[in-house]
């Protein structure tokens, strides 16, 4: 039995299956033995025992204990075997990753924390973009650093990336730790051949309900913005408390119904999801999880607690969906996300699709990936739009123009052309994420010379590379939202970087700065008037491996396409609206990129004062 499962489950131990089955018959000779003994004593065996001074018993004793004692030393001397050949399996694996790893360029690392003093030294996990930079200005473009006992490869170059992200599919497991109110059961988690079903039941259910109800959500979550907007005028106003309450009520809106994200409860889901990524971003550095640290017992309950207000929901959509068949009258509310969530089948097997900790998991991710991230990105828009008040002018000019209602309708919003460049180059210049990191889990991979041991965490540094002067041009770090726009291009267009456009030069990349002087004399660009859209076309950076934002390959953000409109029509309302300025506490707009409950934020928190615009 034994062989059987080392064959089945560990074929790199299949060398030591014949000894195992050699020692496993022996056994159960020896256990035949035993049994054949006992059955060849009688009654008078017995007899002779009671009536023989314990002589036989003492026979019958040895006879029953010889087979018990062999087969106990067998077992022992199979057991110390087995435990020296995993140790040395075990010591020849971690030889050979270690081996591996020490041939790639990068700093001398401590045996326990690694690199992390390093990192401490550069400023620590504010600074982790800079010391990034620093560690590729100084050893290439594939460089290897420890975080504490993980190995993390990252790679710059653009060719690079996309083959990492090609044949990488696997998300490392460490990220467990920095964000661990997401459940193990996620799809953000495991080989993609586990997730992949589920990741493509959600990317239709992204392209279909959700897009189909973002545009009316958003409008009726903004429209209370600019309520309060409206009557804040001469005050400060806090963007990170706004944007992140406004992403979360559309996602949330969106994803359970408008009627549902009323709940009382969701007003605690609402703020375990505000308050448990400040708290994950205390630990995330830490080799071990500090069970002994009270705060840290407290996220891990308010994480846990997000998951039981998943299932409470879960079972209030339940009750819901079963309330026609008692004749409640009930509408039937099987077409929105948890109902779809709760009914979807696998079309393979035709079996349910998800778990209920599936289930639970992917109504948490879904809330988290949907408010964490397009929160923080609206901020940095809003921020960028008060930063640069001609970018702000030449928006309104297109709302003013294009939009034919206020607020928008869905056929303004799409006819819009320099808001999309706007919004793509603030999420370019502070692309929300770090990293993107995945892992080869089934082989070793070979990047620019270099062989990366399976199981390695691979890492874009996506700022880095979303400010590259060779894929961008000398203008990288600058706002410059005109290098999303073609002149005269009758379709906005999809870029895929290739090795002769990465060079720099005046023929290279489209989005560099050369590229971009053609559109200055458009309308869109503050010239005379006309329809700016019928000059001027968005140039989608699509999977471009120079714009990282939203990953690539087979693990990109599915949310995309519903993150953008909704992106699209929160700024067009607002700017239709007010005109936006920065506080004057802070108006000098010196504004650094910090690492902020695991995203790149500004600092400090941005305060703005609207005023509004005549006519409305």
């Amino acid at each position: 039995m034994l062989s059987l499962l080392i064959s089945e489950h560990s074929p790199h131990l299949e060398f030591v299956v014949p000894f195992i089955a050699a020692v496993e018959q022996r056994f159960h000779v020896l256990i035949a033995h035993m049994v054949a003994a006992e059955r060849a004593m009688g009654p008078a065996d017995v007899a002779l025992d009671v009536g023989g001074g314990g002589r036989g018993g003492m026979n019958l004793f040895a006879t029953a204990l010889s087979p018990f004692k062999w087969a106990f030393l067998t077992w022992a001397v199979l057991v110390l075997v087995l435990s020296v050949i995993w140790a040395v399996c075990q010591l020849s694996k971690w030889w050979r990753f270690w081996a591996l790893a020490s041939t790639i360029p990068g700093p001398p690392a401590e045996l326990w924390r690694g690199n992390l003093r390093d990192l401490q030294a550069a400023g620590g996990w504010v600074h982790y973009t800079a010391f990034i930079r620093g560690l590729h200005k100084e050893y290439g473009p594939v460089v290897r650093f420890w975080k504490g006992r993980q190995l993390v490869v990252s790679v710059h170059e653009p060719a690079h990336v996309k083959q990492v992200f090609a044949q990488a599919t696997s998300n490392p497991h460490g990220g467990k730790r920095s964000a661990p109110f997401l459940p193990a059961a996620s799809i953000f988690w495991g080989d993609l051949r586990e997730v992949k079903a589920r990741r493509s039941w959600l990317a239709q259910h992204l392209r279909t309900s959700f897009l189909e109800r973002v545009h009316p959500v958003s409008l009726a979550s903004v429209a209370k913005v600019v309520e309060r907007w409206g009557a804040s005028q001469g005050e400060d106003i806090d963007l990170k408390a706004c944007c992140s309450s406004l992403a979360l009520e559309i996602i949330g809106s969106v994803a359970f119904g408008e009627d549902t994200w009323a709940l009382p409860i969701c007003r605690e889901f609402e703020r375990l999801f505000v308050s448990t990524p400040r708290e994950s971003a205390v630990f995330a550095s830490h080799v071990v999880d500090p069970w002994w640290d009270a705060r840290y017992r407290a996220l891990r309950r308010d994480c846990r607690r997000l998951t039981e207000i998943a299932e409470e929901l879960l079972q209030t959509k339940e009750a819901a969906l079963r309330a026609p068949a008692i004749g409640t009258g009930a509408p039937d509310l099987s077409s929105d996300f948890l109902g779809s969530l709760l009914s979807a089948k696998d079309r393979t097997s035709g079996e349910l699709l998800y778990t209920r900790e599936q289930a639970k998991a992917q109504v948490v991710g879904t809330m988290f990936a949907g408010n964490h991230t397009t929160g923080t990105s609206l901020m940095w828009i809003l921020l960028r739009l008060a930063q640069y008040p001609a970018v702000q002018a030449k928006v309104y000019a297109e709302i003013a123009h294009c939009c034919t209602s206020s607020p928008p309708s869905e056929a303004d919003v799409r006819r819009l052309q320099y808001l999309p460049a706007v919004i793509h180059e603030s999420l370019r210049l502070a692309p929300v994420n770090v990293t993107k990191s995945r892992v080869s889990s089934a082989r070793d991979l070979v990047v620019g010379g270099h062989v990366i041991p399976r199981g390695t965490a691979i890492a874009a540094p996506v700022e880095s590379l979303n400010r590259d002067p060779a894929a961008w041009g000398c203008d990288a770090d600058e706002f410059r939202p005109e290098r999303f726009l073609r002149k005269s291009a009758p379709e906005p267009r999809l870029f895929e970087t290739n090795s002769a456009q990465v060079t720099g030069s005046s023929g290279g990349c489209p989005f560099s700065s050369m590229a971009c002087a053609q559109v200055a004399d458009c309308p869109v660009m503050g010239s005379s008037g006309g329809d700016p859209s019928a000059d001027a076309s968005f140039i989608d950076p699509g999977s471009s491996p120079s714009f990282m934002t939203f990953g690539r390959g087979a693990r990109a953000c599915l949310g995309r396409a519903f993150s953008i409109v909704e992106q699209k029509v929160v700024i067009a309302t607002l700017v239709q609206r007010f005109e936006l300025r920065l506080a004057r506490s802070q108006a000098d707009g010196r504004f650094s990129h910090a690492l902020d409950n695991l995203l790149i934020q500004p600092s400090p928190s941005p305060l703005l004062r609207v005023s509004i615009r005549n006519g409305h």
